[in-house]
């Protein structure tokens, strides 16, 4: 087994805070990266965290903790009515006890995104079921809630990797490594926030309903 000099992402947000936006998508990219090679090699993490990351002196970041990773291949008799993976980074199919997909990992890397940003996860509570709960129902804030400097493209990626239908998700890993690596151009940076541009459908539809 490979030994990795260095610590766990949590361990690095406690000790340094929330990341300036060129290094968290710095940090993305490879962890993105990391999971578009597993996908394509047919296999479903389940449980992307940042206590599952690490990072070494050089800012090299290794997934590890593929103890319930899933081949996409299979069937997954096990997790049915289960709940699988760390549950602050769970996807709301998984919180039903649905089969996980890729679209679960790409769920759990927009939140590892959004605490890159505010060094917090976004459901906290009391209980696996409080916070699952969360997942189902309550919407993604926005990451500039909590620092409104923060780059509009970034936050749209967080948007849609977290949208509660998997559909609505980045069908693949690969359109979210696109969009990071071009987050941070000028033109995207103040991009319209897609959600605003949501809330205003909502509204639309509430209107003509």
């Amino acid at each position: 087994m490979e030994y990795v000099k260095g610590k766990t992402l949590k361990d690095y947000l406690r000790e340094n805070g929330a990341l300036e936006p060129l290094t968290a998508v710095h940090i993305m990219t490879q962890l993105a990266e990391g999971v578009l090679y597993a996908h394509q090699n047919n296999i479903i993490h389940r449980d992307l965290k940042t206590q599952n990351i690490m990072i070494t002196d050089e800012q090299v970041v290794k997934i590890t903790d593929f103890g319930i990773a899933l081949s996409s291949n299979e069937a997954d008799i096990t997790q049915t009515n289960t709940i699988m993976g760390s549950v602050h980074y769970l996807a709301p199919e998984l919180a039903r006890g649905n089969l996980a997909t890729e679209r679960s990992d790409i769920y759990a890397l927009g939140i590892i995104l959004y605490e890159l940003l505010t060094r917090d996860v976004r459901f906290k509570g009391e209980g696996a079921v409080n916070i699952a709960l969360q997942h189902l129902e309550a919407d993604m804030p926005s990451i500039k809630l909590v620092n409104e400097e923060l780059p509009n493209s970034l936050d749209n990626i967080i948007s849609r990797c977290t949208c509660k239908l998997p559909s609505d998700r980045y069908r693949t890993v690969e359109e979210l490594l696109t969009d990071l690596k071009s987050a941070l151009a000028n033109e995207r940076v103040d991009e319209p926030l897609l959600s605003e541009s949501l809330k205003e459908e909502d509204l639309q539809i509430n209107c003509i309903g």
